[in-house]
């Protein structure tokens, strides 16, 4: 589905009442789900073309988006928002040595500095923050997370989506299982087999292989969920993966999770790991 077609607000209102049923079911996680409501403040972080950001303010929500990088000539309504600061883009500089260019000509991956890294609002700002396929390409943790923390309202939540790290076709290099099989003779072995994304047709298997091998170590990152938990457990006092707000199954399969509750557990782990994350955060801890 196009970004023109794509429900956005349906969808993400859809998926609130989900998280929400699942809050109040009794637990003791997640107490500050909430519907979505035109009162919310609202970030898309990772935005990128500010489609989601769009939807949102035509049906009357006070959406905000960001960015790392934009087009350098933006069409609207994305050059509006820009403009007056309705999308706005992170203050994050790249090291120059850490490029693509230099890797195909070197062949090594070099040790880059350490870049800071801050979201361009103010502390306290939003009662939601979501993001889709945007933490795959989160590389410092505890960065983006202190910032996700310092931005959020006390009792604002975090929805982020991303893919898992044991998906059959890795999205970016549509390579096998290269979220975890990284190293160089795995991935020139696919390319040699025909292996190319939408932007690599006309490429060689070496080239293709050089250039996906660099933007799996440079631009992905893909963890364990208890090596998520781990860094968001210093930011965030809730944290939970909700896969199944997110899963589609049939009213008889949920009938059958009611009855026998181990099985949800184990869909939503290998979905969680196969498919696609839903990581949920709530009470921001107050660190001084």
């Amino acid at each position: 589905m196009s970004a023109e077609t794509f429900q956005y607000v349906l969808w993400y209102k859809g998926l609130f009442e989900k998280l929400s049923s699942i809050s109040n079911g009794g637990q003791n996680y997640l107490k500050n789900i909430h519907q979505l409501t035109q009162e919310n403040i609202i970030l898309d972080f990772g935005c990128g073309l500010g489609e989601c950001v769009h939807k949102f303010r035509d049906d009357g929500y006070n959406a905000f988006g960001c960015d790392i990088e934009f087009p350098v000539a933006p069409e609207d309504p994305l050059k509006s928002y820009l403009e007056c600061g309705i999308i706005r883009k992170i203050d994050f500089v790249q090291d120059p040595q850490d490029q693509v260019e230099l890797f195909l000509e070197h062949g090594i991956l070099v040790k880059t500095d350490e870049a800071s890294y801050h979201l361009p609002f103010e502390n306290n700002t939003f009662d939601i923050i979501i993001s889709s396929q945007v933490f795959e390409h989160v590389m410092d943790y505890p960065a983006v997370l202190a910032e996700l923390s310092r931005i959020s309202k006390p009792t604002g939540i975090n929805v982020h989506i991303f893919p898992g790290k044991w998906m059959v076709k890795e999205s970016h290099t549509y390579i096998p299982f290269s979220s975890v099989m990284r190293t160089f003779w795995w991935v020139y072995l696919w390319t040699f087999l025909g292996i190319r994304n939408q932007f690599q047709q006309q490429m060689s298997a070496i080239e293709t292989a050089k250039r996906d091998y660099w933007y799996l170590h440079r631009r992905t990152k893909y963890l364990y969920r208890w090596q998520i938990q781990r860094y968001v457990a210093q930011y965030f006092d809730e944290c939970r993966f909700t896969e199944e707000s997110y899963f589609y199954v049939s009213p008889r399969a949920w009938e059958c999770f009611k009855r026998y509750p181990f099985l949800l557990k184990i869909y939503r782990a290998w979905y969680s790991d196969t498919q696609m994350r839903v990581l949920v955060l709530g009470k921001k801890k107050i660190l001084s």
